[in-house]
């Protein structure tokens, strides 16, 4: 399991997204996974994407310098992803192997895990990175169509800054008005990271993109011969303060249902 959260503003969005929004997000994120965290976003000004990931967890990520002073570039931005990370393919130590992961035509952050028929060549050792490739050589539909397993996803397109957003099996919530789109991996970490109501959650198998104008686009529904394991267990009702405790609940239910 792992932990994602982000969003997309219209260009002249009055909506303040503050330091303690980002922070607050990724603290609640990090009973998702604690083996490594990330963040990145659009520069407005040189109209490109800058990433910040350690193979550490989101309390010791947050105290980085690199990170405390980028903060104010940060919450400046339109679009930004935040992720926390449980490994379960490729070393955290790589990382190359922690998200946001990225290449010349795009950028992804993903919850949960999937298998390929053929592993295409890339950077890292994830499945993550795989669906990437497979998106980026297949197209959207295709792309999906040929990856399995439980995901959702956060991607964009560097062709067109269009976020798009895709959920199978695992959970996303988002937030949607006028002037930003919000979404993470729980309506709980989404509601109380971003003080934001009302909170849905995003119809799944169905492919969203999501432009700077905030039109929510359906692009393709995909549909599996064989319905995958549909995950009932819900952690929105613990303590988020007694992190540690959170965890090892999780890896305990994690390790129960995977193996």
């Amino acid at each position: 399991m792992c932990g994602i959260a982000g969003y997309i503003k219209t260009k002249n969005s009055n909506f303040k997204i503050t330091g303690n929004n980002i922070i607050n997000t990724l603290k609640m994120l990090e009973v998702r996974g604690k083996d490594a965290t990330g963040v990145a976003w659009q520069d407005e000004n040189k109209k490109k994407f800058w990433v910040i990931k350690t193979p550490s967890p989101a309390s010791d990520f947050i105290e980085l310098e690199a990170f405390k002073s980028s903060l104010p570039d940060i919450i400046k931005s339109k679009i930004v992803l935040l992720h926390t990370r449980q490994a379960t393919q490729g070393d955290p130590v790589d990382n190359q192997n922690n998200h946001p992961i990225h290449n010349r035509g795009g950028l992804i952050i993903h919850n949960g895990m999937v298998h390929v028929s053929e592993t295409l060549p890339g950077n890292g050792e994830t499945d993550t990175e795989q669906i990437m490739l497979y998106i980026q050589k297949y197209g959207f539909a295709d792309g999906l169509n040929k990856v399995s397993g439980s995901m959702s996803i956060a991607y964009i397109d560097f062709k067109d800054i269009n976020l798009y957003l895709y959920s199978e099996i695992m959970p996303l919530s988002y937030h949607k008005e006028r002037e930003i789109l919000i979404f993470a991996s729980t309506s709980l970490i989404l509601s109380k990271g971003f003080n934001t109501n009302p909170v849905k959650d995003l119809p799944k198998m169905t492919l969203f993109k999501i432009d700077n104008l905030l039109n929510m686009q359906t692009i393709c529904s995909i549909k599996r011969e064989v319905k995958n394991y549909e995950y009932n267990q819900s952690f929105d009702d613990y303590n988020f303060e007694d992190l540690d405790q959170l965890w090892e609940s999780y890896k305990d239910y994690y390790r129960s249902n995977e193996r």
